[in-house]
Order: C-alpha cells, then structure tokens, then sequence
C-alpha cells in the first residue's frame, strides 16, 4: 500500500504508510473500482464507523478523521485529507 524504499545503512526494506493527521492510527478504506481517478472512503481506525475489537471500554480512544482514497493511473491507491492534502505517513519495517 505505501512507498517502498530501501535502507542503505543495513539493507532492509522500508514502507511509508499513510496515517491519520490527528491522532496519527492505521487508516481504513475501501474502493470497488478499479478505475483510474475513482474514490472512495477513508476514515481513522480509531473512528466509531471503524470495525474494531474493544478490549478496555474506559479508555477507548475516538477520532472523527475522515478522508478521500482515490485510484491511481498505474493501479495504486492514494489517500487524502477530505481537500485532497497529503497525509503524513509513518515508516514500517518490511520482514
């Protein structure tokens, strides 16, 4: 889903993944077509539409974000803010 990229200290791949500008979790979407420039939904995984297991009911975290996925020309997806920004991403390790 992210950018692949490799680090040239020890070797290892790296993948930026897109998350949440506010509260900084996973990111949810979904897209059906597989045409270029189609949209569809992304909200927070820490939204209360999100399907997720609570385990601690007192201290659920809650987060409204909701975005834009949009199709890209080589079959990729892209997420957005809601004005089409960028969003910030994280960097996770690759086995």
């Amino acid at each position: 889903m992210g950018l692949t990229y490799w680090d040239q200290h020890n070797g290892c791949a790296v993948e930026l993944v897109p998350v949440c500008p506010r509260c900084k979790a996973n990111i949810y979407w979904t897209l059906i077509s597989g045409k270029p420039g189609a949209r569809g939904p992304a909200r927070c995984a820490n939204n209360m539409s999100s399907t997720r297991i609570i385990t601690d009911p007192e201290h659920i975290i809650t987060c409204d974000w909701e975005g834009v996925v949009v199709r890209a020309y080589g079959g990729g997806v892209n997420i957005y803010d809601e004005n089409l920004s960028q969003l910030p991403h994280k960097v996770k390790q690759k086995p």
